[in-house]
């Protein structure tokens, strides 16, 4: 089975490799959609946003929103599966890094729940940079 996923983001901005940019304190939001090549049974669909933590210790997740179900049962071959999500980053969050010891990877993310089978797992990035000097909240 083949989940051909897409993660629109509601910005404009672009950072570093056309990722989608945001600074902390404002609306990350958007749209996801999955369409299945196949009929594929399963529990369900599951978006999530946040932060994955990782390097040489133990890796964290930052939620912003946490794990939340978008579709419940099968997957049916050509029907779409189309959710939005929206996600305020704190005025603390941490930036996009990508450290020797530490990284940090702003995502939103899919995962389809596969009974007695490992789920499939899909990711776009975005990343927070600071904010430019006379830049207002976009909150």
């Amino acid at each position: 089975m083949t989940v051909p996923q897409e993660i629109h983001f509601d910005t404009g901005r672009r950072g570093d490799g056309g990722r989608p940019v945001y600074c902390p304190g404002e609306l990350v939001s958007g749209t996801v959609q999955i369409v299945p090549d196949a009929d594929a049974n399963t529990r369900g669909v599951w978006l999530w946003v946040g932060c994955r933590v990782h390097g040489s210790g133990t890796a964290e997740t930052v939620d912003l929103v946490p794990e939340r179900m978008i579709h419940e049962g099968p997957l049916s071959a050509g029907m779409p599966i189309t959710a939005r999500f929206e996600a305020h980053l704190p005025d603390t969050a941490p930036l996009s890094y990508q450290g020797r010891r530490v990284k940090f990877d702003w995502e939103v993310g899919l995962r389809v729940d596969i009974p007695i089978w490992p789920d499939r797992r899909y990711a776009e990035p975005f990343g927070v940079v600071p904010r430019r000097s006379g830049e207002g909240s976009g909150a």
